[in-house]
């Protein structure tokens, strides 16, 4: 029975690394543990532990047709049958709502909802509130904080959520007046829902009937500031990388940063730490679980090289809908325990994942590097549902400020990869590619179509690289239905900065930006003041960080592009 047991955990854990290969992992299933019935019981607790939830039902499917039914263990099959379906009828409630993302085969949509509903989309931490130097007498707010399930009439909803876990306990402090003046900004958000004009371009508070969001932000066509206070709490950059921008004051404001990262250290919070991603408990990877892992994407690129790359929940989503860490395989750790900076591996891999998005236009994959918004030394991309919630309220633009900028000049390459320097505050280079689209985004497209976006990517950001211009890259993917003819198109979006961060004026407060302001959404993790502060400054504040003369880089992309 011991051995029974061990064998049921050593194939469990190979379930989570070939999830989604149904049929094989039940065959292999079924023939290690002959039918077992104690080992079946636990090697379908661990489907489930692991949210196997599509393997399991195919598993107890398949044991019922062996003539199981009349099993002693045969109720409590059943039960966890049920607790399977439970999983994707919560999913599908939700969905109610109009959502429906997923790539590489991989419906992450339904993850996203099964991590939710089980608490795995938030975290604790402490913070001090001390405001002196005397550490004799130092008290600490225990907070709480993340994404949670909302029942409605009519449905369900995902909601931001702030908790003061010890708030009896710890006297009044500013720090403490913050946490509960950001529950209160939610609660009342959450509460009292309200719909801001569509022709407005003043701040509001928004809700759409559709997805049960409330946001607050201000509209300044075509660039959008949301308020995020949640993420005020989110982990703080690691160290090594807060000395990486160089420090910008308003009567400094033209000081550069290099994309150069540091040198790489392992013990980064990816890897060490209670909100780690990759590694059992022990010396170094410290103490408890790490994150739990959605899936281990492929690339696809063909069989002999088919690198995977693993996804994981982001615990302070910048959407309650959907924000994710892509990394390539952590266990492959000779390979990719590396700083975050993008080889040309990288790229043709993100550029593959990017053709898979489903439905299209769904999520965008984005990479900060150091100087621009990275603030893990360690490699790794973000994807986030699109689009964004202040794009849901009808009347509204339905896409980021950058998918509408004007082409100032543009070349095509041998495979049909159009290269463009868009008319943007920021110097950004686009490329993209129009292919067949029938069959739908999980198509498994001809290599030499994404070699060749992919690659021309690869150089447009070594050029970046090679400047030391901190960079952001972003992918994405549409379909368009033009006269029957159903056309697939993959794009990325590569910015060429001078800076990480920029002054906001009348404020002299510091604003640093990322790739989801670098598209047209900034994200105010300060104050409703500070959201406030960027009316009128959003695209003076994109201009502010742009590399310039954006002449000589696009003469360089033509040159090094020529060559391909």
């Amino acid at each position: 029975s011991y051995q029974a047991t061990s064998d049921c955990m050593t194939w469990c854990c190979s379930i989570v690394v070939v999830e989604g290969s149904g049929t094989f992992v039940r065959d292999i299933i079924m023939r290690r543990i002959r039918l077992q019935s104690t080992v079946i019981i636990i090697g379908l607790r661990l489907l489930l532990l692991f949210k196997c939830a599509t393997t399991a039902n195919s598993f107890l499917h398949h044991v019922n047709n062996v003539g199981w039914k009349n099993h002693r263990h045969h109720r409590l099959l059943s039960v966890h049958r049920y607790r399977c379906s439970a999983l994707h009828e919560l999913a599908a409630d939700v969905k109610r709502d109009g959502i429906n993302y997923g790539m590489g085969g991989v419906d992450l949509y339904s993850k996203w909802i099964a991590l939710v509903d089980q608490g795995h989309v938030t975290a604790t931490t402490c913070i001090n509130t001390s405001d002196g130097d005397d550490d004799d007498d130092v008290d600490s707010l225990n907070v709480r904080y993340g994404v949670k399930l909302v029942k409605e009439e009519g449905g369900m909803h995902l909601v931001e959520f702030v908790e003061l876990l010890n708030e009896n306990s710890v006297p009044n402090s500013k720090m403490k007046e913050r946490i509960l003046s950001i529950n209160q900004t939610l609660t009342e958000l959450q509460s009292t829902l309200w719909t801001i004009d569509s022709n407005s371009t003043s701040s509001g508070d928004i809700s759409n009937n559709n997805s049960g969001l409330a946001i607050r932000c201000i509209y300044d066509e075509p660039y959008v500031a949301q308020l995020q206070l949640v993420r005020t709490l989110r982990p703080p950059r690691s160290k090594e990388m807060s000395g990486t921008a160089v420090a910008r004051t308003a009567s400094n404001t033209d000081a550069t940063a290099s994309c150069q990262p540091p040198q790489y250290n392992p013990s980064n919070s990816f890897l060490v730490g209670p909100l780690r991603l990759f590694g059992l408990e022990g010396d170094f990877h410290g103490e408890g679980e790490p994150r739990v892992r959605m899936s281990k994407l492929s690339t696809r690129l063909n069989e002999a090289d088919n690198r995977k790359w693993d996804i994981y929940h982001n615990i302070s989503p910048v959407d309650p809908r959907g924000h994710f860490l892509l990394l390539p395989d952590l266990e492959m750790s000779e390979k990719n325990w590396r700083d975050q900076s993008l080889i040309a591996h990288d790229c043709h891999d993100i550029t593959c994942l990017a053709s898979t998005i489903q439905s299209a236009g769904s999520l965008m994959i984005t990479f900060n590097s150091v100087g621009a918004g990275a603030s893990q030394n360690h490699i790794h991309c973000h994807g986030w549902v699109c689009p964004p919630p202040p794009f849901l309220q009808e009347g509204i633009r339905n896409g980021y400020a950058v998918e509408d900028a004007a082409e100032t000049s543009s070349f095509t390459l041998q495979q049909g990869v159009t290269v463009s320097l868009l008319d943007y505050p920021c110097t950004c280079i686009k490329l993209s590619m129009t292919i067949d689209g029938v069959g739908g985004a999980d198509k498994l497209w001809p290599s030499s179509i994404l070699s060749e976006l992919g690659g021309a990517i690869a150089t447009v950001v070594q050029i970046a690289q090679e400047m030391e211009a901190p960079h952001n890259v972003a992918w994405t993917n549409s379909q368009n239905n033009d006269s029957g003819t159903v056309t697939l198109t993959l794009h990325s979006y590569v910015f060429f900065r001078s800076k990480a961060e920029t002054i906001i004026p009348n404020t002299n407060s510091v604003f640093r930006l990322g790739a989801s302001e670098m598209l047209g959404l900034f994200h105010c993790t300060g104050s409703i003041d500070q959201m406030e502060s960027l009316s009128g400054e959003m695209e003076s504040s994109l201009s502010a960080v742009s590399k310039e003369p954006r002449n000589i880089i696009w003469n360089r992309v033509k040159i090094e592009l020529s060559k391909q």
